[in-house]
């Protein structure tokens, strides 16, 4: 896939996912997982299966984070 096609269906997903957070409690349980430092650690878990996914749309594992932290996750992460 084209590069342009990765990221309207990344932004797609991202889309998806703000839908589900309208939800409060699932919001609190993803802000929680957003404002540990899973993200940093690529043994983790949640890492593997952020980085399934990136592979899955076709963008780079850094680019799919960034996404999440700076659209979803923007007022609540914390660094």
């Amino acid at each position: 896939m084209s590069n342009k096609v990765n990221e309207e269906h990344l932004n797609r997903v991202c889309e998806a996912i703000q839908i589900v957070l309208v939800n409060r409690e699932i919001k609190g349980k993803m802000t929680q997982f957003a404002s540990n430092s899973v993200y940093e650690n690529q043994n983790s878990r949640e890492y593997q299966k952020i980085q399934a996914l990136a592979m899955e749309i076709g963008v780079p594992v850094n680019n799919l984070i960034d996404k999440f932290r700076n659209e979803i996750f923007k007022s609540d992460y914390i660094h």
